[in-house]
């Protein structure tokens, strides 16, 4: 389902990556996505050693961005036109279809979303990050945001104007207002759930918390990780 989405990492005071994906940006997608990489120390530990390296992860220009766009769309055409003659009718061939399809340079890919945390943590090769910060500010189109912080040991689940009936504007609490980074947004998505790395939810408990009535009403007063009496 097409629900934007960003993935953000950030680690000793910076933003390493700002993920746009297109698709499935809802908890039970993208969200089970960051919930089971985080979920596992070993994954963690392997992201921060490919930005403490300092050369695995690098902004491409945008002559760069583009001629892998058209690369793409090239190999695109060409793997449809092959494939034209073969009529698929099940879900499961559609599914084997999709996974065969050309992958050039996921990491600026729209289709990668929240996998990105997996493709830079097993990184043997330098990675191509386009960091799409401004997105979050776009409070419309950016319908969740998925924040890992390093620093902190946390994960932060953030919900745009469809998902937050009240809108958190600029100047009221949230991590972004003071960060330079963001200046140019006028409003910002709604902090909606928040976990310590070394207390997470099990995938039911994640699931059932975006299901409250309360947690929808964003600021009805519910703080992740408290029992409800």
């Amino acid at each position: 389902m097409g629900t934007r989405n960003l993935t953000l990492v950030y680690y000793k005071g910076a933003w390493h990556i700002a993920q746009y994906g297109q698709w499935d940006g809802y908890p039970e997608g993208q969200g089970l996505t960051v919930l089971r990489f985080v979920a596992n120390p070993e994954n963690v530990s392997k992201l921060k050693a490919v930005i403490d390296a300092g050369n695995m992860l690098y902004e491409p220009t945008e002559e760069q961005v583009m001629a892998w766009h058209d690369e793409r769309a090239r190999a695109m055409r060409e793997y449809y036109e092959h494939r034209s003659h073969i009529r698929i009718s099940k879900k499961e061939d559609r599914e084997k279809e999709k996974a065969s399809e050309p992958k050039v340079v996921p990491s600026v890919s729209r289709d990668t979303c929240a996998k990105i945390l997996g493709l830079v943590a097993n990184a043997t090769e330098p990675v191509p990050i386009v960091k799409e910060l401004s997105f979050i500010g776009d409070t419309l189109f950016c319908e969740w945001a998925y924040v890992v912080d390093l620093d902190e040991g946390a994960v932060e689940v953030y919900a745009g104007l469809y998902d937050a009936p009240n809108l958190i504007k600029k100047g009221a609490e949230t991590r972004f207002v003071q960060d330079e980074n963001f200046k140019d947004c006028e409003a910002f998505p709604d902090l909606v759930g928040k976990w310590m790395l070394d207390n997470l939810p099990s995938e039911h408990e994640f699931l059932g918390w975006f299901e409250k009535s309360e947690c929808r009403d964003i600021l009805g007063g519910c703080d992740a990780g408290e029992d409800e009496d």
